[in-house]
């Protein structure tokens, strides 16, 4: 491909065709032996925990640079399931605007592949370390969240007595360079992941970039409904990147101390950038549907199951980088667990 002939130099091409490439292929004719039971899906309207290793996710993951896993397609029986495709094809194909003339591959498209060929190049590397067995067992936890808010109408967030938290807003750092013991927030699609795999590349897509085991959720976790989130821990970073959007551009492997933050997926409504969608977003129905969604991934795992929203919630939330400096702090969100709505502000909430 254009990729491995043109993008990288000899020395990377030797790394990725005799190591990446041949621990590629072992891991993925291990798929059978590291699922023998199958592999469950979190879907909607279900509370359920999965857990997988390091080395199941490898396999997984490898299996979506091969294009081997099964297309999908949404109305295949009664009741389909509303998932995300997992599959490289799209990046393997060509992405515009083209970074060069002549070249099939956007600038982006670039980046991300950067972003995967370190990923498949370190787990390469980690099976023939003094640990890896150790590295291969970490466990990576996914777990769908989904919460009774009938009862969570605006009338009931009214007569919330909570007190708001505080609200740090901070000019620098990102997300997820925010340290341990936050909790750090993903701004998802409904479909999580977004256009990873395409032309994507905002918040939650170089997240799933540059921390490649996200992509995982992509294959077992149905789409998001209003009353639902995603909660991911356990996962690594692989990569460090520059950039935003059409600016994105790896910068080499991440060798930092690892945090293994837990990171909560909602999504908020889109309501386009119409006169009309603007006004529409503060209709009292919508704000209702934002608070709850705040509050389902919000709240602490206890206050989730129940639809008794009104109590703190003790955490420290990283909602966004340092594109921005102002926090917009919906009231009621903010009084149960700390919620600035704007997106790319950097906020940590205090209980």
């Amino acid at each position: 491909s254009e990729m491995l002939e043109r993008q990288l130099s000899e020395q990377e091409r030797a790394t990725f065709f005799e190591h990446s490439l041949p621990h590629m292929c072992s891991l993925a004719t291990r798929l059978p032996l590291l699922f023998p039971n199958g592999l469950p899906l979190l879907l909607h309207g279900r509370p359920t925990k999965l857990e997988l290793t390091a080395e199941q996710c490898g396999s997984l993951l490898v299996h979506a640079f091969f294009c081997t896993m099964p297309h999908r397609l949404p109305a295949q029986s009664t009741h389909p399931l509303r998932m995300p495709y997992f599959s490289f094809c799209n990046l393997h194909g060509q992405l515009t605007p083209p970074h060069a003339p002549g070249s099939r591959l956007s600038r982006v498209q670039i980046g991300k592949w950067r972003c995967c060929l370190r990923y498949l190049q370190a787990i390469a590397d980690r099976e023939q370390s003094p640990r890896a067995a150790e590295h291969a067992a970490r466990r990576v936890r996914l777990e769908r969240r989904v919460c009774d808010t009938s009862e969570l109408e605006m009338a009931t967030w009214r007569a919330c007595t909570a007190k708001l938290c505080r609200v740090d807003a901070r000019a620098d750092g990102t997300i997820e360079d925010s340290g341990a013991g936050v909790l750090q927030l993903d701004f998802a699609n409904k479909l999580v992941g977004g256009g990873v795999l395409r032309y994507g590349c905002v918040q939650e897509e170089i997240r799933f970039l540059i921390c490649p085991e996200l992509i995982v959720a992509r294959l077992v976790a149905e789409q998001l409904q209003d009353h639902e989130a995603l909660v991911a821990s356990g996962f690594e970073r692989f990569s460090d990147y520059s950039g935003y959007g059409s600016t994105f551009t790896y910068e080499g492997a991440h060798l930092a101390e690892q945090q293994h933050p837990e990171l909560v997926m909602i999504d908020a409504t889109d309501f386009g950038r119409s006169a009309e969608g603007r006004r529409r977003q503060f209709r009292e129905a919508c704000i209702e549907r934002e608070l709850n969604k705040a509050y389902v991934g919000f709240a602490d795992e206890e206050a989730g199951a129940t639809s008794h929203a009104c109590r703190p919630a003790m955490r420290r939330l990283v909602l966004g980088d340092a594109r921005f400096a102002s926090a917009l702090e919906e009231p009621r969100a903010g009084a149960e667990g700390g919620f600035g709505d704007r997106e790319g502000c950097l906020a940590t909430a205090h209980g």
